[in-house]
């Protein structure tokens, strides 16, 4: 009885947390988006490319993660989108709180490392969650 108990547990486990995909997909154009025009303020600015320059940092190395089920099986690219446009709204509300009006150095955070791009974001894509992770600073 107890091997069949640890069995079904181990199964239970293997499904509920089994393996996960990270996949790259890209960056909406978020001045021509529905979506994004309905989910983000359009008076904070984003920029996804390291800014060298020396400038007024408030806040530093900020991270935000979204997550979702995928219960249903739902198409994994339009779950991490939307999850991205979703992270990208919660740094806007973190600057507003800090009275800031621009996130710059927009980075994939998954695993403990980074991922930057102008053009593309990770998501990790498992058996029930997906997850976007994203790392910014804000101005």
């Amino acid at each position: 009885m107890k091997k069949y108990i640890a069995t079904i547990f181990l199964i239970f486990i293997y499904v509920m947390y089994g393996e996960s995909n990270i996949k790259e997909y890209s960056i909406p154009n978020l001045k021509k988006s529905k979506e994004a025009k309905n989910i983000l303020y359009n008076n904070i600015s984003f920029q996804f490319n390291v800014n060298k320059r020396r400038l007024k940092i408030k806040q530093k190395d900020i991270i935000v993660s979204k997550i979702t089920q995928n219960i249903f099986k739902q198409d994994s690219k339009m779950a991490c989108q939307k999850l991205f446009l979703f992270a990208l709204k919660d740094l806007q509300e973190k600057a507003i709180k800090i009275n800031g009006n621009k996130i710059i150095n927009i980075k994939s955070f998954l695993g403990n490392s980074s991922y930057s791009s102008t053009k593309k974001f990770k998501c990790d894509v498992g058996n029930v969650f997906s997850v976007v992770t994203l790392k910014a600073d804000i101005m």
